[in-house]
């Protein structure tokens, strides 16, 4: 899918998937990238390696694992998504988690094959974008850039879970999906091992 440029307040940001030549575990000091969006705590060791192997596994399976928004060599958005029932450990979605434990269980993990999916299901949380550039027309241009690339690579649907209203900077709320046709489905207390998630929300989906 052709790489898309959105008109925001710092001007152009071209929207694409996340493949090799950028994975967002890596180290972005040697790759000259920096990221400004809110998707995890400086203090942690980065690059992440747990995030490294697990992308590019996920990379190689599927073609991608996240809709990321550059302006020049800045990452000002990032939607990651996974695959439903591809055999790999399901990891938390905030890249700042780390366990030995799991980069074991990722490292030999086999992704089941594209081709004996059934259904084939994405799954999206988060979407994290530039402070300055949050509840705009970035957030929606993502999500919709989502749709349209999991459409064009034979996904079936894509489904997840949203926040009644606004809260998390990397949590939009059920609004945001709505506004891109996805349909508002039963209500669900979103209560994770997160204080800013220990709140009411909405599950979602879009049949593709």
């Amino acid at each position: 899918m052709e790489p898309r440029t959105v008109t925001t307040s710092v001007g152009p940001v071209v929207l694409r998937p996340m493949d090799r030549d950028y994975i967002m575990a890596a180290d972005e000091e040697d790759a000259g990238v920096s990221v400004e969006v809110q998707c995890r705590w400086r203090e942690e060791p980065w690059p992440n390696p747990l995030y490294e192997t697990y992308f590019q596994k996920l990379i190689e399976a599927y073609g991608s694992c996240a809709i990321m928004a550059w302006s020049g060599r800045t990452v000002v958005g990032y939607l990651p998504f996974r695959p439903v029932g591809t055999g790999m450990p399901q990891i938390p979605f905030c890249m700042h988690y780390y366990d030995d434990r799991d980069l074991a269980a990722v490292e030999v993990a086999q992704p089941t094959p594209f081709d004996s999916l059934a259904p084939r299901i994405l799954q999206v949380r988060c979407l994290s974008v530039k402070p300055s550039l949050r509840r705009g027309e970035l957030d929606r241009a993502a999500a919709q850039y989502l749709v349209e690339w999991a459409r064009e690579h034979g996904w079936q649907r894509i489904e997840g879970w949203a926040l009644a209203e606004p809260a998390c900077a990397w949590l939009p709320d059920i609004r945001l999906w709505e506004q891109v046709g996805f349909r508002r489905g039963q209500r669900r207390h979103i209560n994770e091992d997160n204080a800013c998630t220990q709140r009411p929300g909405f599950e979602f989906s879009m049949d593709l």
